[in-house]
């Protein structure tokens, strides 16, 4: 019976010890994207910080990056869909996000339209507009999906009314909102302030999970 219980306190132990493993490679798969994203696409970053010679260098070390970035976060996806046991749910989940994203993009844009033959609003403004709306309703939908599929992993139910997701919607929301002031009036600051925001928003939420499971067992 002694001997049972500590091959299960092993057990346990070891299980922790991956998922911390798999997160530390989550984070630095974020990190490794974003920063490749900053150095590849970013013209803002490069103008204000790059003399133009090195531009190009960087330009391809952002592209190894993110294609480094999205290796591992592929990893981890492949890792997690072995674990979660409703993988269709997943999969519905995930065509969900996709299908809103494309829908809301189109939505946004044609809205940009309107508002350009109707108004007298310049395009600069118009892009800058449907650029807020389209980050603030992107992260939300990314937040969303990743608590969803944490709930998969721990078998719980998805409560859309429960007020634990209702403050963590809220609070993302407002972090999301001082990040794209930031970024509109301090653009080279904002850049940063959004990405750590990002860092915040797919990390925080994955450890805060982590950490309640591993209380739970």
């Amino acid at each position: 019976m002694q001997k049972k219980q500590i091959g299960l306190k092993l057990i346990r132990i070891l299980e922790s010890t991956k998922a911390t493993q798999y997160f530390i490679l989550y984070t630095i798969g974020l990190l490794s994207y974003g920063i490749g994203s900053s150095l590849f696409l970013n013209n803002v970053f490069l103008e204000t910080i790059v003399i133009k010679s090195d531009r190009v260098t960087l330009k391809f070390v952002g592209a190894l990056c993110v294609l480094i970035g999205i290796g591992i976060l592929l990893f981890i996806v492949y890792q997690y869909y072995k674990k979660v046991s409703l993988k269709q749910k997943m999969i519905k989940a995930i065509q969900n996000y996709i299908l809103l994203v494309f829908v809301m993009g189109l939505i946004i844009g044609g809205i940009g339209k309107l508002i350009v033959a109707f108004t007298n609003r310049d395009y600069d403004w118009v892009k800058q507009f449907i650029w807020i709306l389209t980050t603030l309703m992107q992260g939300e939908l990314r937040f969303i999906l990743i608590y969803y599929c944490l709930t998969l992993y721990k078998e719980k139910k998805f409560d859309w009314k429960s007020q634990g997701f209702l403050k963590l919607l809220v609070g993302i929301c407002l972090l999301l909102g001082v990040s794209i002031l930031c970024r509109l009036l301090y653009p080279l600051l904002g850049t940063l302030v959004m990405f750590i925001t990002d860092m915040i928003m797919m990390t925080g939420i994955v450890y805060f999970e982590l950490f309640n499971q591993k209380k739970e067992n």
